[in-house]
């Protein structure tokens, strides 16, 4: 999910989107929301992935200011902040694919007032012969951050 050069890399568009939100706990009172503002993610305490450059992404897409953001945590992993989201009444910000992958019912995905969405491409590196079972050796998952 970060920039990349794609002069190195030849690539794939996947037919898939990927929605931002922020991962809560079900009983949360923010569930009964169909969205949220970016005044409801000042007064939260955030999860985000440690990629400055996403953050810096959704920051400039929904005009937020980052000084007033309550970040405690970043992580490179989503799925280790399950247990915080859960236990320790934290939210979140990330993609519904991430909420998905989860399979909790013990958690509810909100998404952000502004559509904003990815594509997911499929990445590899240029002149790389595939290897003997047919797969690209550097073969990764690329997300380009769009808003509708």
């Amino acid at each position: 999910m970060e920039p990349v050069e794609a002069a190195k890399y030849n690539y794939m568009r996947l037919p898939v989107r990927e929605e931002w939100g922020i991962v809560m706990k079900k009983d949360d009172p923010l569930t009964r929301r169909d969205v949220l503002t970016r005044e409801d993610l000042y007064d939260l305490p955030l999860i985000v992935g440690r990629r400055g450059i996403m953050r810096d992404s959704v920051s400039d897409v929904l005009k937020l200011d980052q000084t007033k953001l309550n970040i405690p945590i970043t992580i490179n992993l989503p799925m280790v902040s399950r247990d915080l989201v859960v236990n320790h009444h934290y939210y979140h910000l990330g993609t519904r694919g991430v909420y998905e992958m989860y399979k909790d019912d013990d958690l509810a995905f909100v998404p952000l007032d502004k559509d904003i969405s990815q594509d997911v491409n499929r990445m590899f590196e240029k002149l790389k012969e595939a290897g003997k079972n047919g797969v690209f050796p550097g073969l990764f998952l690329y997300s380009r951050m769009l808003v509708l």
